[in-house]
């Protein structure tokens, strides 16, 4: 079920008129867009052949129980003329001339009863050739499926989105880098920084450069150097 319905949501149709629509199938590959759209018009042939062949399978049984009752009815006339006739030989009286005459009307009645069912089925039978061709000319195909390589709004169109999408991207990078730029040169001071955070600055950090005087002494010495002064070593007492 997901699979035809993913199927389905490919297909596209456009009304272009009164009595004209177009139908597409969005594919990867053009040729599979062909073989869909082949298959689609298939499946409605077929679809419409078996309702014909569904419509015509009902009237012929009905017309074949009618056929089998008109044919009895014909039969039993028939018996009942042919028992009358072995039974009354001319010259015939009035009332027996009036009673086969009406014997032979009734043979003749179901007689044309039974023709008329049988041109009734040979019509019905007929009848899915008829509805084929008032489909064809109800149902009309004006132009074949075709492979479409290029995308459905044009390569113009598609060239244009990509080109501005690079640009977009370019002029994004862009503005970052110099929005950067810009902010790693402004938060060098204590007044910048309390520009761009609106909170109140309490503490700041200072730098620790190690003078010439404190090579190779450890964090804690020149930290100290930063905030009491020059940290300055007393000389060893020597003795003499």
């Amino acid at each position: 079920t997901k699979l035809l319905d993913g199927i389905g949501k490919r297909y596209s149709v456009q009304v272009l008129g009164t009595n004209l629509f177009k139908l597409s199938y969005r594919a990867s590959d053009p040729r599979t867009g062909v073989l869909m759209v082949n298959a689609a018009l298939d499946v409605r042939q077929d679809h419409q052949a078996a309702k014909r062949t569904e419509a015509t399978d009902a009237v012929a049984a009905f017309y074949q129980s009618k056929l089998g009752v008109a044919e009895k009815e014909a039969s039993d006339a028939q018996r009942d003329l042919d028992a009358f006739d072995e039974t009354h030989r001319p010259p015939l009286s009035s009332s027996d001339d009036y009673q086969q005459r009406q014997l032979r009307l009734k043979v003749e009645e179901t007689k044309a009863r039974v023709t008329d069912v049988k041109q009734r089925i040979d019509r019905s039978s007929a009848l899915p050739s008829v509805l084929q061709m008032a489909d064809s000319l109800d149902f009309q195909l004006v132009d074949a499926p075709l492979d479409v390589a290029k995308p459905s709004g044009g390569l113009r169109p598609a060239v244009m989105i990509a080109g501005s999408a690079i640009v977009a991207g370019l002029v994004l990078v862009i503005a970052l880098v110099l929005a950067g730029t810009m902010l790693s040169r402004r938060s060098a001071a204590e007044p910048d920084i309390g520009q761009l955070v609106p909170a109140t600055l309490f503490a700041s950090v200072p730098e620790v450069t190690r003078g010439n005087g404190l090579k190779g002494h450890e964090l804690r010495t020149a930290l100290a150097a930063v905030a009491f002064g020059p940290v300055t070593e007393k000389p060893a007492n020597t003795r003499r």
